[in-house]
């Protein structure tokens, strides 16, 4: 039943990803359309400053999942040690709320400061409205962190699944059945809120009626199964893996602008949504099953099952992710210049190809990462990590006058694969005793036949040519017939099996 939950809470999210897509293809136009350009792109503006205030959760629910994930390993998750665990995760996330809310108020009173020059007064007001609205729906949303975080640690993953995918919906329907009762921005932000609590009240009810979870302050320091520096010293690790993250994503953006213009900003970014959106994709998996890993790693020697675990994880993320990007390959160019965007666009497809081939990899061994997480052997992973963030920022400006926008791509893919090779591989293997040798060995073969099958396809299909969406979705169909004959016949007999039985 447990696995069965893994399983369809992983087919939730993908779909609730999925949704998020669909809904930015086709909100978006409607948005601008029904605001303009000017008052959408102030909301998009907040929207990202707001977003900044949500990492402010300092990663207190990941480690909670990390620690009462332990006591649950050993059996202890039921009595005052895992009640005392739970009680300081969350008052302490109750403190990440009010720290939020203290710096958005100093965003706040600086906004005019930061856009004087570039927005009228009636523009100011209308960004100062939206992030007083936006402020309060992150604070719900670092609130709602330690009730979804508690849920995954008890394996509740359809449930926490399903709320993210309604959120999604009920935004949706939301924007479409409101949207002609104000012609405000203000509205959206209004919408954004709605969800936020909607997701608060549904996750709270939720761990406190069904999940039984139990918070009481008494004798709080006797009864915690870990000394507070611990907590922290994990907490500001996640917290710092979460900035790292924002700087990968959001960086060549911003060299682009300096060194090229605001139109190859534009083309560069649509392409970034397509390669976020997959390096997402690729991470579902291994944010599923982290408890899981806790579990098996926490108490136990790595050495004696790290690679075979990585091995299981990274084949079913291998045929999830080289079906996206073998797809994309194939009949995303037509879908970003024709149907998405325009043929302006055709360099956003490029671009983000480059960038998911390179950081397909890093994504595959993502369960290498998790194992350092359970053992606390992170520190490394994570400092490799922003050396090839530096190493990427350098490359990126050096190359993006002679390349263009493909040289922010290639320098992002070079990074990510010589920072695999050099670093990551190499202390998996020392730390949690990885058999390389052994993990190509079972990686390889799911590798080369999607691949051939892709270019295949994708030669044929550029020469035959897509000119409209019925030879899309054509195309797309045939694709997907060959690719799942090809994995399962790549597949091993447990994975047929595992298959069979869901």
């Amino acid at each position: 039943m447990k696995n069965k939950q893994i399983v369809y809470g992983t087919v939730i999210n993908y779909a609730t990803v999925f949704v998020q897509m669909i809904s930015t293809v086709v909100v978006t136009p409607y948005l601008i359309k029904i605001f303009g350009d000017n008052d959408y792109g102030i909301y998009k503006i907040i929207v990202s400053l707001a977003a900044y205030l949500i990492i402010l959760n300092f990663g207190v629910g990941n480690t909670l999942i990390r620690f009462l994930s332990e006591l649950r390993a050993k059996g202890e998750d039921k009595g005052d040690a895992a009640k005392a665990l739970v009680s300081f995760s969350t008052a302490l996330n109750f403190v990440a709320g009010l720290f939020a809310v203290l710096v958005g108020c100093l965003i706040f009173r600086f906004i005019p400061n930061f856009f004087s020059s570039s927005l009228s007064t009636r523009d100011l007001q209308l960004a100062r409205n939206i992030f007083i609205i936006l402020l309060i729906s992150a604070v719900f949303s670092i609130l709602t962190d330690i009730y979804m975080s508690y849920l995954f640690v008890y394996e509740k993953y359809t449930y926490v699944k399903t709320v993210d995918l309604l959120k999604y919906l009920l935004r949706v329907a939301l924007i479409f059945s409101l949207i002609n009762k104000g012609k405000s921005a203000t509205l959206i932000a209004y919408i954004d809120l709605y969800v936020s609590i909607f997701t608060f009240g549904a996750n709270f009810l939720y761990a406190i009626c069904k999940g039984k979870m139990k918070i009481g302050f008494c004798n709080l320091n006797k009864n915690m199964p870990i000394s507070p520096k611990k907590f922290f010293s994990y907490s500001l690790l996640f917290f710092f893996n979460l900035i790292i993250e924002q700087l990968i994503w959001n960086t060549d953006s911003i060299i682009i602008g300096m060194r090229l213009n605001a139109s190859m900003v534009s083309i560069f970014s649509s392409g970034a949504i397509i390669s976020a959106a997959f390096n997402s994709m690729t991470q579902i998996i291994s944010t599923m099953i982290f408890p899981k890993i806790v579990m098996k790693f926490s108490e136990n020697n790595p050495k004696e099952k790290s690679t075979e675990v990585m091995i299981k994880i990274s084949r079913l993320q291998a045929f999830i992710a080289f079906y996206i990007l073998g797809g994309y390959l194939v009949v995303g160019k037509f879908f970003v210049t024709d149907i998405w965007l325009d043929s302006r666009y055709e360099l956003a497809w490029t671009t983000s190809m480059i960038v998911m081939v390179g950081t397909i990899f890093s994504s595959l061994m993502g369960s290498g990462h998790l194992i350092l997480r359970a053992i606390n052997k992170q520190t490394y992973f994570l400092v490799c990590e922003f050396v090839i963030f530096l190493a990427n920022v350098v490359a990126t400006y050096v190359l993006v006058k002679p390349l263009g926008i493909k040289g922010a791509a290639y320098s992002t893919t070079a990074a990510y694969v010589i920072g695999m090779c050099v670093f990551i591989v190499p202390y998996l293997k020392k730390t949690i005793g990885l058999d390389v040798k052994r993990y190509f060995q079972n990686i390889v073969p799911i590798v080369a036949s999607m691949v051939c099958m892709s270019i295949v396809l994708y030669v044929i299909s550029n020469r035959i040519g897509i000119t409209n969406k019925f030879e899309m979705i054509i195309w797309g169909i045939i694709y997907t017939v060959l690719y799942i004959a090809l994995a399962y016949m790549v597949s091993s007999d447990e994975e047929k099996k595992a298959l069979k039985s869901i």
